[in-house]
């Protein structure tokens, strides 16, 4: 199934996608409890196992899941003008409701750059975690906003995001996936000018807040893919667009760090529960490297890199998940509410 949040008339509604309409998953398990279990208080038992947000859905458990799964399949062949028991929408055509982000993790753990030269065991010290915040979080649509003298060259990575389902810590390469609800596109932006800090005195220091973890710096979705639709995390298609021309295409394959290990990597400092995500990188963007003094350095090895601009529009796409689309605008110091 893929999941979203989607807003009507003001209100936040958790959908799953069937052909061009968003299903209401609770008020189609209402139906379901009234209509085939003869519940008299279905109304109030699909509300309480199937809430409203998706933060808490994930956090009820397999009981929602299956219930979501149940009414989802209980609706699909009904006629799209079927009402609910309080003759509520059941079915919301795509082009009349808004998406916005599937949910708001409270941060999301990713990873900092691949290595130049993996071969040197070296340089595998580096390898590490950093934390994008909820204020980084914007859903489909909603802008990027390049402030140019305080972040500079802006770009971004489409990445793989593991939306975690059940609590965990300590949790090894074989069990992490069972840990894992789904799946979802977390698109990375990042300032090439903040991340490359290199030494400082005698430490070598990465500013990943000021380089990565700024307002809108973190679209997310349209979609929450269950995971039984991913056949293989380790094996899916990453691309790129910039104004609808793609840019680069990768595959999770090529990362230095698999998406299980890195996972399981992240659990074993932080417990993991449905309030994080965790993105899983890209094989195509800044390194770390050694410069000429053999001291590391972050380095952007790409040729011809193109950095965003106000105006652009960027794509993420990820195969069997989607697409997520935001425009970039320049953002107006002066104007900021």
């Amino acid at each position: 199934m893929k999941y979203t949040t989607f807003k009507f008339n003001g209100a936040k509604i958790i959908g799953a996608l069937l052909d061009d309409h968003l299903v209401d998953v609770q008020r189609a398990y209402a139906l379901y409890l009234s209509e085939q279990e003869k519940d008299n208080q279905a109304d109030e038992i699909a509300r309480v196992i199937i809430p409203g947000d998706f933060t808490e859905f994930l956090e009820a458990g397999k009981r929602s899941w299956e219930a979501a799964k149940t009414a989802y399949n209980y609706v699909k062949d009904m006629d799209k003008e079927t009402l609910g028991i309080n003759e509520e929408y059941i079915f919301y055509p795509l082009k009349k409701v808004k998406i916005v982000e599937p949910f708001r993790p409270k941060s999301i753990l990713a990873p900092g750059p691949e290595l130049e030269d993996p071969s040197d065991k070296n340089m595998h010290n580096y390898i590490e975690f950093y934390l994008k915040s909820e204020h980084a979080i914007i859903g489909p649509g909603e802008p990027i906003k390049k402030e140019s003298e305080s972040v500079g060259r802006i770009d971004f990575e489409p990445e793989l995001a593991l939306v975690i389902g059940k609590k965990g810590r300590f949790l090894n390469e074989e069990d992490i996936l069972d840990h894992v609800f789904g799946y979802t596109i977390v698109n990375d932006v990042y300032s090439i000018d903040k991340l490359q800090v290199g030494w400082e005195g005698t430490m070598f220091h990465v500013r990943y807040g000021e380089g990565a973890s700024f307002d809108n710096s973190a679209p997310i979705g349209p979609w929450v893919v269950t995971k039984d639709e991913i056949e293989d995390p380790e094996n899916l298609t990453l691309r790129k667009y910039v104004n609808g021309e793609l840019v680069d295409e990768r595959n999770t394959s090529q990362l230095l760090r698999k998406v299980r290990e890195f996972a399981s990597y992240c659990s074993t400092f932080l417990t993991l529960q449905p309030s994080l995500m965790i993105s899983t990188g890209y094989p195509n963007g800044p390194v770390f490297g050694k410069d000429s003094d053999g001291k590391p350095v972050i380095k952007d090895l790409r040729e011809n890199p193109r950095y965003l601009n106000a105006g652009d529009r960027v794509t993420c796409e990820i195969e069997g998940i989607g697409k997520l689309d935001n425009p970039v605008i320049e953002l107006d110091r002066g104007n900021v509410k």
